[in-house]
């Protein structure tokens, strides 16, 4: 989603012009896909028939791909099922931000029934600052705060946490 320059509106972004912008890609052999609704999905506003309608369009296309489908179910907000619908797609992980951080999202009680594994830390900068920035523009370097926090869910270290901004990890054909 982008806004549009004009109308200052949410619009679905054409992945085309990535690799306009990224040629790099090409090398990587990714195929970025867009599917768009009407209207279009903010992840912040997931509701049980976004969900739905996500969860049919990637089964439906799940076999071209020969089961190699991947993605991250960005800014991650949902309950356990559709945490563990998201990630039954085997290449998908879930997009982890400072909403954790919140005290009455909940999310760390679905967190915490899945895998350190399953998750990918995210800024979604300028949006959703962690506490204590909570109402303020948010920025990458706020991150600590989500990372400490998920660390504390897990019942883990932050240095086990940091390697989940490893971008290798998701995309393999980087290293």
């Amino acid at each position: 989603m982008i806004n549009d320059p004009k109308t200052g509106h949410l619009i679905s972004f054409d992945f085309k012009h990535i690799y306009q912008h990224v040629p790099e890609l090409e090398r990587l052999n990714i195929d970025l896909t867009s599917i768009s609704f009407d209207s279009p999905v903010d992840s912040s506003e997931m509701n049980p028939t976004r969900w739905a309608q996500i969860a049919t369009i990637i089964e439906t296309n799940y076999d071209l791909y020969d089961g190699s489908l991947t993605g991250i179910f960005h800014c991650f907000t949902g309950n356990l099922e559709q945490a563990k619908k998201a990630l039954s797609y085997g290449g998908f992980k879930l997009g982890i931000g400072g909403v954790l951080t919140y005290k009455k999202a909940g999310l760390d009680e679905v967190l915490k029934e899945l895998s350190l594994e399953d998750f990918v830390l995210e800024t979604d900068a300028p949006y959703l600052p962690p506490v204590p920035y909570r109402g303020k523009r948010n920025e990458s370097a706020y991150s600590v705060h989500t990372a400490e926090k998920l660390a504390e869910v897990m019942s883990v270290s932050l240095k086990e946490v940091e390697s989940l901004y490893n971008i290798c990890r998701i995309l393999p054909g980087l290293s």
